[in-house]
């Protein structure tokens, strides 16, 4: 199985990330859904260039919030809805290149594994 934890680097900086615990998990999906007010789906199902931007950068946002709150302040800067969007795109190609495949390989492994069934009295 993967490492639990990968060291990715942003702006010349290293940063440790582990797998997101069952909380840190909700907190992402809330996360998400606060940042598109509500209108998540809504953002996928569209497919337009623009909303599929608007979701890539919704989940990048969500993940380093909750995940790398050491990396928003080495920005310096209080919430990354206010960075210069060519200033993003590194972190953007960070959770996408190396961040997300990460994540979705051990949400296989996890989905992929021999489940006990679940008798209840």
């Amino acid at each position: 199985m993967k490492n639990r934890e990968i060291v990715i680097t942003v702006l010349g900086n290293n940063y440790k990330v582990a797998y997101p615990n069952v909380g840190q998990m909700i907190d992402l999906s809330i996360r998400e859904n606060v940042l598109a007010k509500g209108q998540f789906k809504d953002l996928i199902m569209s497919g337009l260039p623009d909303h599929m931007e608007s979701y890539a950068m919704i989940k990048t946002i969500a993940f380093i919030d909750i995940m790398l709150p050491q990396l928003v302040k080495d920005l310096k800067t209080e919430n990354l809805l206010d960075l210069d969007p060519v200033d993003f795109q590194e972190i953007s190609n960070v959770y996408f290149e190396t961040i997300m495949p990460w994540l979705d390989e051990w949400r296989k492994s996890i989905l992929e594994a021999p489940k006990k069934e679940n008798v209840l009295p």
